[in-house]
């Protein structure tokens, strides 16, 4: 009889696995959350979920916990702390580790694809939820607060620090650079 094959798997192959699986179900769901080794400083992972009540949950890992780190159950458009905050079907999310601590008080960034609000929201590390871009359906580069986008579905962080996001509706990739959308 032939044993089977015993191999140790990397967190980082357990973390991408867990990623795929969680962003597999994002879309029906409204809160974000992030993954934080115990002890460990910094985020390692993040994906959209709606988590059963309370803080935190195991993973089958005593060294992998989940927390909300934003929103709520019921979908809504509301920037705020936390759980106050409200999403409508985040379809997307980027970290940035580089963003400016001295203007929002936080070093990490998470970039939401708020896609059923047409906005591209910011989570601070401490959870707090502001509308980055957008205002309301339609198309219009500009200012943050002037920019329209149409059911954006996906973010990245280039290195340069530019967002670039994927206007679904608009059949658009649009850029957020220097306080501006453009496409």
């Amino acid at each position: 009889m032939k044993r089977g094959l015993q191999r140790n798997v990397s967190p980082k192959v357990v973390a991408i696995v867990i990623f795929v699986l969680l962003a597999a179900i994002q879309a029906w769901w409204w809160r974000a959350f992030v993954w934080r080794p115990p002890g460990k400083g910094g985020m390692s992972m993040v994906s959209m979920s709606q988590l059963p009540p309370g803080p935190k949950m195991e993973l089958g890992r005593p060294d992998v916990h989940v927390e909300t780190l934003a929103g709520a159950p019921d979908p809504g458009d509301a920037d705020g702390p936390g759980r106050d905050a409200r999403f409508d079907a985040p379809v997307g999310i980027a970290v940035d580790t580089r963003y400016d601590a001295t203007a929002r008080g936080s070093r990490t960034a998470i970039y939401v694809a708020d896609s059923r609000n047409h906005r591209i929201r910011v989570v601070s590390e401490a959870g707090d939820v502001t509308t980055l871009a957008g205002s309301v359906e339609g198309y219009a580069d500009g200012p943050p607060g002037e920019a329209a986008f149409r059911y954006p579905c996906g973010v990245a962080v280039a290195p340069d620090g530019s967002l670039y996001v994927a206007d679904t509706g608009n059949h658009r990739i649009r850029v957020v650079r220097n306080g501006r959308v453009a496409t």
